[in-house]
Parts: structure tokens; C-alpha cells; sequence
């Protein structure tokens, strides 16, 4: 069997190439901001932050072009075109399940919300590319280009370190593998979630915390994570949520997790 351990650091110079170096059509459908954020990126913990914020950028502006669209066309075209918005929902969403790969370790949920990202911001474009071109250009550059809301004031990054510090020595290196590929699973099973759903809510939860969980591993030695993934993936793989929703809730769901991810701790 081909050898699943992975060196962080590896990835992560691998997925910055990805994210950097494309078409410049492409590029142009991802706003500035997170060209910004992500110039300024320099762990996996601090990439997700960037792709979360985008795909809340582009989902609404998916949205206002979506129903701008439907109100320009015929009454006549409406059911195709929600016939194929819905189809398209539903391969994007098991599309970048796909990409949650369940032995990929602390890069997993980052490389399924990156295809979340990409895909919401191409759809985004292509009906925008339908609408008369007076109409077009101020959704999409208002949707897209406008900065986003301040984040909520993080705690002192010297608490919030000491915080997470204290919590990486109580949980310990299997542990936290553990939470993160259970967060993984969750995250997957959760993202055709309708938006605003309480199962919606739930998953980005999980993504808040998987955040936290995938700082944490940093803080131990590469290659006892990794030596550790192969183990772990096996046994979360191998159960389902009557094994795995106790343990998380155990094990995982520690207050310091809500507190870290609350203040966007970052490794």
C-alpha cells in the first residue's frame, strides 16, 4: 500500500504553489482580499482563515447573480435554470467531498474548502458572464470586491498561545490527530448542508475547530504526527458516529477548543 504520511510543510509549499500560480482568468474570479491574505500566509491554520472568508465572499456573490439572473430571463427558463443550478450544487458539493481525502491528514479539510472556494467563485462568474453587461459588473464587483467586515478583537496573542500551548500538553500529539480527522469526517458528511440549516451551522463549527486541532498539531514534532495519521485514519475510517460522536465528545470537545477557535487562533 502507498505510504500515507505526510510532511506539513511540504504540503503546504505545494498548496501556496496552487493557490499562487494560476490562470489569470481564474485568479481574476477571487477577490483582492484574499490575494492579500493569503500573500501573508504561512501555515495551513492561517490559509484555511483565508479560504473561509472567500468562500463567504463568493457564495454571496453567487447568490446575487443567481437571482439577478433569474429575474432577467424569460419566466419560461426559469425551471432549467433552477434545474441546473441545483445539479451544479450537487456536484460541486461531492466534488470537494472527494477532495476531504480521509488519509490526507492536517491538509484535507483545507484542500476540500479550497475546491469549495475555487468552484463557488467559477459558477459565480459564469452566470455573471449571462447577465446583459450593464447589470453584470456591479454585482460582481460589488459582491466580490468590497472588503470584508472586521474580525471580532482576538484575545492577546501571548493568552491565546499560552491557551493553546496548555491544551496541545493535555491532549497530547494521538489525540489531536484523532479530533482533527474526526472534524475532517464531520466536515464531509455535512457539506451539502443547506445554507442557513442547522446542519449548515454544524459543519462550519466543525471547520472552526478543525482549524484549532490543525494548530495544535504543529506544536509536535513532524514526524510523530505523521508516524501517528496511518493508525488513526485506519480506526476513524473504520467507525462509524455511534463510535465516533462519543469519542469527539470526550476527547475533543474541550471548552479551550471553542475559546481558541472564537479567537481565530492562528500557530
Amino acid at each position: 500500500m502507498m505510504n500515507r504520511t505526510f510532511n506539513t510543510a511540504s504540503l503546504v509549499a505545494g498548496l501556496l504553489l496552487t493557490l499562487c500560480v494560476v490562470a489569470p482568468a481564474q485568479a481574476d474570479n477571487l477577490s483582492k482580499a484574499f490575494d492579500t491574505c493569503m500573500s501573508k500566509a504561512q501555515a495551513n491554520v492561517e490559509m484555511m482563515n483565508c479560504i473561509d472568508d472567500e468562500i463567504k465572499r463568493q457564495d454571496d456573490r453567487l447568490n446575487k447573480v443567481y437571482k439577478a439572473l433569474r429575474d432577467d430571463v424569460d419566466e419560461s427558463r426559469r425551471p432549467a435554470l433552477l434545474a441546473a443550478q441545483r445539479a451544479w450544487i450537487q456536484f460541486r458539493d461531492l466534488n470537494c467531498k472527494f477532495h476531504l481525502d480521509p488519509d490526507g491528514g492536517t491538509m484535507a479539510p483545507l484542500l476540500a474548502a479550497d475546491c469549495m472556494m475555487r468552484m463557488t467563485a467559477d459558477r459565480a462568474e459564469e452566470l455573471a458572464q449571462l447577465l446583459p453587461p450593464e447589470d453584470r459588473f456591479p454585482i460582481a464587483a460589488a459582491a466580490v470586491s468590497a472588503p470584508a467586515a472586521p474580525a471580532p478583537a482576538a484575545a492577546p496573542a501571548r493568552t491565546v498561545g499560552s491557551v493553546a500551548q496548555q491544551l496541545a500538553n493535555d491532549m497530547g500529539a494521538e489525540r489531536s490527530v484523532a479530533c482533527l480527522m474526526i472534524s475532517a469526517k464531520m466536515i464531509g458528511a455535512l457539506l451539502r448542508a443547506a445554507p442557513g440549516s442547522d446542519q449548515a451551522a454544524m459543519r462550519d463549527g466543525f471547520m472552526g475547530m478543525s482549524k484549532v486541532y490543525g494548530g495544535l498539531l504543529e506544536q509536535f514534532p513532524q514526524q510523530v504526527t505523521s508516524s501517528l495519521q496511518p493508525g488513526v485514519s485506519q480506526w476513524v475510517k473504520a467507525n462509524d458516529y455511534d463510535v465516533l460522536s462519543p469519542y469527539f465528545d470526550k476527547n475533543c470537545a474541550d471548552p479551550r477548543v471553542y475559546e481558541l477557535a472564537k479567537a481565530g487562533y492562528k500557530q
